[in-house]
């Protein structure tokens, strides 16, 4: 009997494997009608039994379209033929109509429980309908009575994957891998990359790039390249897993690729190089957010924010919910040499559009507070402030903000009130302690205030390096996020 169904899955291709079994015959062959004691087995008529010939025929034949319908009807009307229900759930497996295939198999299953070839069938279908639970005993029994078969542990390696156990997936990668060299077969490239993702994993970055260093066509595959890659990266291998998103983005120039190379650029700090292919990448996919986050990203921790500032504000404009960009966007304005920008001035536009944006609009607040005080509107910083805490009453900045206002306005009581709730958000906001420290001053709450300094002055010493910690969020996100 056939073994048909290959499993699609992230991490797993199984391609390459003639998946064929001496175990069992065919359906077509297979005259011994099954019957037991809880089945009383239904004599076929002449007509169904010419039926069963013609359409056990066509399925040999791999015209599956016209033999599914008959076989399908007879398996129900002979539910104790043991050819019809294996049959029936091959045509239905085949033509990937694999829920309704899954009885069938079941049933041929049942009356054959030692038939390795319906067992494994079954349990690719099993597999492939998300019943790892069922699929994976089914495949360890074949496996232990063909433990050389490379297709078995294939799909032994799928189930352990979908069961989250990679080591164990690791393992029956690498024993198909062996079954395959020892019949003479050459290990697929998609074997040795699954192979590698399992090793991966399983926390064993080294063994996966060893994997994948020895595999045929590596260096014409932008996935495989990209792999080896992320294996380099986990053995702290910086240099090899730079070259080889480079050789990747030049296979294949897409925008995950160019994303993953300057990526893994800006996770170094290696700003000029970032820059360069970020530029290429904006311009070949300008629609991609990804790609505007990460040139933004690697401008601004270059120091480069009048040119940080037009990608986070583009990356804005499309997504006005975007709170990351938002407050890169603020952040990059709050910069002298940005602040006179286009970008920067039309924040506050922006904020007021859309108000449900409360990083926006603290942001819009925080550049007018720090104009100079001739032209500085107060009363707009504070009503967008108002919008900000609407939307958002657990931004710490906000509250931060607020706080600046009041005491601009010589308001030290409401200040306090306002730093407090900052500092309860983020206990470690060393500004938020220094001015709460001067806000306590002014109200002679002098041992107070002396407590703030002291707090200021250990939160600052820890969080000196603020931004390589925002760096960090944008690098995950860039590596989390597979969409453009």
């Amino acid at each position: 009997m056939r073994r048909i169904l290959l499993i699609p899955s992230v991490a797993l291709t199984l391609i390459g494997v003639q998946a064929t079994t001496a175990q069992s015959s065919s359906p077509k062959n297979n005259v011994a009608h099954s019957s037991t004691a809880s089945c009383a087995a239904r004599t076929m008529t002449p007509e169904d039994a010419a039926k069963e010939r013609k359409a056990l025929a066509s399925l040999d034949a791999n015209d599956v379209a016209s033999a599914q319908p008959d076989l399908v009807a007879l398996a129900k009307k002979y539910p104790c033929r043991f050819e019809l229900q294996a049959a029936a759930g091959m045509a239905l497996a085949e033509a990937e109509n694999v829920n309704a295939a899954v009885p069938f198999l079941r049933q041929a299953h049942a009356r054959r429980p030692t038939d390795d070839a319906i067992a494994f069938n079954l349990a690719l279908a099993e597999l492939k309908t998300g019943n790892v639970d069922s699929a994976l005993p089914l495949l360890q029994k074949v496996a232990s009575r063909n433990p050389n078969r490379a297709d078995t542990q294939l799909a032994l390696a799928a189930a352990f994957m979908q069961s989250k156990r990679p080591s164990d997936a690791a393992a029956a990668f690498k024993k198909a891998s062996m079954d395959l060299t020892a019949g003479g077969q050459a290990v697929p490239l998609e074997l040795r990359m699954d192979w590698a993702s399992a090793l991966l994993q399983s926390h064993r970055p080294s063994e996966a790039r060893d994997v994948l260093r020895s595999a045929d066509g590596l260096q014409q595959s932008a996935p495989a390249l990209a792999l080896l890659a992320e294996t380099a990266e986990a053995t702290g291998d910086y240099e090899e897993a730079a070259r080889s998103f480079e050789s990747a983005a030049r296979l294949d120039p897409s925008e995950p690729m160019i994303v993953a190379y300057g990526n893994e650029l800006l996770q170094h700090r290696t700003f000029g190089p970032a820059i360069e292919i970020l530029k290429y990448g904006t311009e070949k996919f300008p629609e991609s957010q990804r790609m505007h986050l990460a040139l933004g990203a690697a401008y601004f921790n270059n120091a480069m924010y009048p040119l940080a500032a037009p990608e986070f504000y583009t990356m804005l404009l499309r997504s006005p919910n975007d709170t990351l960009a938002a407050d890169m966007l603020g952040r990059s304005c709050a910069d002298a040499t940005a602040a006179s920008l286009q970008e920067c001035t039309a924040l506050e536009g922006f904020a007021k559009e859309h108000p449900e944006n409360a990083v926006a609009a603290t942001y819009a607040a925080t550049a007018i507070l720090q104009r100079p005080t001739e032209a500085r509107d107060s009363q707009t910083a504070e009503h967008l402030l108002q919008n900000a805490l609407r939307a958002d009453p657990k931004l710490a900045d906000t509250w931060y903000q607020m706080g600046i206002l009041q005491q601009s306005r010589n308001q030290w009581n409401e200040s306090a009130a306002s730093l407090e709730h900052a500092i309860a958000l983020q206990p470690d906001f060393a500004d938020a302690h220094y001015r709460l420290s001067r806000a306590y001053s002014r109200m002679g709450r002098r041992e107070e205030a002396i407590a703030e300094v002291q707090l200021e002055m250990k939160f600052r010493q820890e969080n000196k390096d603020a931004n390589s910690l925002r760096m960090q969020k944008i690098v995950r996100i860039l590596t989390v996020d597979k969409q453009p």
